[in-house]
C-alpha cells in the first residue's frame, strides 16, 4: 500500500490525491468489502454439508444408503451446485457491470468522486457497510432455517416410507413362515435334508432383511439427531444476529469493541499477525510490526496499554554478502520515522488514540516504502549504492554512463527524510568526457545540475530525475555524433 498523493515535475506537496474509483472512494472512508475464498466457503457450507452425508451413504452398499441418496440427498446436492453455478455468473454480471459504471464515469464525470457536495461522510458509510453486512448475515442464516426445514421434511418423509417399507417386509417375512410350514408339510419325508437347506436360506435372508432395516432406522435416527442439532444452532446464530441489529444501550464494554474495531478499519495497509484480547500485533508491509498491550475490561480511555513500533529488518543490511539497496535505505530512514512517533506511541491510550496512531504511521512507512520501491527500480536500472550517513538519513550514489554523449559521471543523492516535500541534497563527483566531446561538457553539466535542482522535491523524484537526465543525453537532445 502506497500513501496518496501527487508526484511529479519538482513541486513539494504532501497531500494525497483525490479519489478516481469506487474502491479507492471507500477505502477513504476505512470500509472493506469482504468477498472471494471467505463467501464463497460460507455459501457452499451446505452443499458439502450434503456431500458428506452422501460419501457416508456410499461407504456401505447396502440398499437403504443407495434409496437414501436418491430420494433425499442427491437432488439436494444438484439443487445447490446448479444454484451455487447461478450465482457465480449473477456475480460475474455485477462486477463486469460495476467495471462498466467506473470506466463511464473516468470519462465522463471524473471530478465526481471529489466532489464535495456528493461526498457521503465516513461514518455514514461505515455505518451503512456494517449494517448491510449485519442484514446479510439475518437473510443468509434466514434461507438456512428454510432450506434445513425444507431437507427436515423430506427426510422425515423418506423415513416414513422406509418404516412402510419395513413393515412390508414384516408381513412378507410372516407369509413367507406360513408358506415355508405348507411346503414342509406337503414334501415327502425324503426332501428333509432339502427342506432343512432351504430353511437356512431363508432365515439368513431374513435376517440379512431384518438386518438392514436396523441398520437403515439407525443411520436416520442419527441423522435427525445430527439434524436438530444442526439446526439449533442455527437458530442460536440467528438470534444473536438479530439481538445485534437491533438497537441497544452503550455499555462499555460494547463501545470499547466498537473503538478497537473502528482502530483496525482505520489501519488499512496493516494486517494482523496477532489479535487476542490481551494483544494486537500488526505488520505494514514485510519489514515493520506494531504491536498494542490491550486492557481487557477496561474503559476505552484507558483500554490501551502501551504501544511499540519496530523494524523486522536485518541489523546491518549493508553488511549482507548481497547489499539489497532497498532494505539499507529502509534500515537508515526508519528510525527518524520512528522518532517523530515516540511521544504519539508513548501517549498512547485509548483506542481513539490508537487509531489516530495508525493513520498517521501509515502515512509516514507508507512513503517509506515507496521511496525504497523508487530505490529498487534504480538498482535495476543503474548501478546504485546506499549507505547510511553518520548524522542519520542515506546517501544514493549512481553511477551514470552515456555512449553518445561519451561521458560518465557519479550522481550523489543525500536524503534526511522520507517525506517528499523534505529536499534532497546532491552533488556530480567523478566527471569524465571524450576529448572530442569536451566541448559540450560545460552545458551537459549545467542541464544535469537543472533537472537535479528541478526533481529536489516532490513523489517519484528519484526515478523522475533519472528519466530526466536519459532525455538529457538522449541522442535526439544530443544532435548528431561528430566523425
Amino acid at each position: 500500500c502506497r500513501a496518496a498523493g501527487g508526484g511529479g515535475g519538482g513541486a513539494a506537496g504532501g497531500g494525497a490525491a483525490a479519489a478516481a474509483t469506487f474502491d479507492e472512494y471507500l477505502a477513504e472512508a476505512g470500509v472493506q468489502v469482504e468477498s472471494g475464498p471467505a463467501s464463497a466457503a460460507a455459501a457452499g457450507g451446505i452443499g458439502k454439508g450434503v456431500a458428506g452425508l452422501i460419501d457416508s451413504a456410499r461407504g456401505e452398499e447396502a440398499l437403504s444408503n443407495r434409496l437414501m441418496s436418491a430420494m433425499v440427498l442427491s437432488p439436494e446436492l444438484d439443487q445447490l451446485r446448479w444454484g451455487n453455478g447461478e450465482l457465480a455468473k449473477c456475480v460475474g454480471m455485477l462486477q463486469d457491470g460495476y467495471d462498466k459504471m467506473e470506466e463511464y464515469i473516468a470519462q465522463n464525470a471524473p471530478h465526481f468522486f471529489s466532489n464535495e457536495d456528493l461526498k457521503i461522510s465516513p461514518d455514514a458509510l461505515r455505518a451503512l457497510s456494517l449494517r448491510c453486512r449485519r442484514t446479510a448475515r439475518v437473510f443468509w442464516f434466514d434461507w438456512r432455517v428454510t432450506l434445513e426445514s425444507d431437507l427436515g421434511g423430506k427426510l422425515l418423509k423418506a423415513q416414513q416410507g422406509l418404516e412402510s417399507d419395513a413393515a412390508h417386509l414384516r408381513q412378507n417375512a410372516a407369509r413367507l413362515s406360513e408358506l415355508r410350514g405348507q411346503v414342509e408339510a406337503a414334501r415327502p419325508s425324503p426332501a428333509a435334508a432339502q427342506r432343512e437347506a432351504a430353511v437356512e436360506r431363508i432365515e439368513r435372508e431374513q435376517a440379512q432383511l431384518a438386518a438392514a432395516v436396523d441398520a437403515a432406522e439407525a443411520r436416520l435416527s442419527a441423522g435427525r439427531q445430527a439434524h436438530d442439532e444442526q439446526q439449533r444452532t442455527i437458530n442460536e446464530r440467528r438470534a444473536a444476529l438479530q439481538t445485534q441489529a437491533a438497537p441497544r444501550s452503550e455499555a462499555r464494554p460494547a463501545a470499547q469493541a466498537e473503538e478497537l474495531l473502528d482502530g483496525l478499519q482505520a489501519a488499512v495497509c496493516w494486517r494482523p499477525a496477532e489479535l487476542s484480547s490481551s494483544r494486537l500485533s500488526l505488520r505494514f508491509g514485510e519489514h515493520f510490526e506494531l504491536a498494542a498491550a490491550i486492557r481487557p475490561g477496561a474503559a476505552p480511555a484507558d483500554a490501551v496499554a502501551s504501544v511499540d513500533l519496530r523494524s523486522l529488518l536485518p541489523l546491518q543490511p549493508a553488511a549482507l554478502d548481497v547489499p539489497q539497496p532497498h532494505l539499507v535505505l529502509l534500515a537508515a530512514l526508519f528510525p527518524a520515522v520512528q522518532a517523530r512517533l515516540s511521544p504519539a506511541l508513548a501517549a498512547c491510550g485509548s483506542a481513539a488514540a490508537l487509531r489516530a496512531l495508525l493513520a498517521d504511521a501509515t502515512v509516514q512507512l507508507g512513503r517509506l516504502l515507496e521511496l525504497a520501491d523508487e530505490v529498487r527500480q534504480l538498482a535495476e536500472r543503474v548501478v546504485l549504492a546506499v549507505a547510511p550517513m553518520p548524522q542519520g538519513g542515506a546517501a544514493l550514489t549512481l553511477r551514470l554512463s552515456y555512449m553518445h554523449a561519451r561521458a560518465r559521471f557519479s550522481l550523489v543523492l543525500q536524503l534526511d527524510s522520507e517525506a517528499p516535500e523534505a529536499p534532497l541534497r546532491w552533488r556530480i563527483d567523478g566527471w569524465q568526457q571524450a576529448a572530442a566531446h569536451a566541448a559540450t561538457a560545460t552545458p551537459l553539466q549545467e542541464a544535469a545540475a537543472v533537472v537535479c535542482e528541478q526533481y529536489r522535491c516532490g513523489f517519484g523524484r528519484l526515478l523522475g530525475m533519472l528519466d530526466a537526465l536519459d532525455a538529457v543525453f538522449a541522442p535526439k537532445a544530443l544532435g548528431a555524433p561528430p566523425r
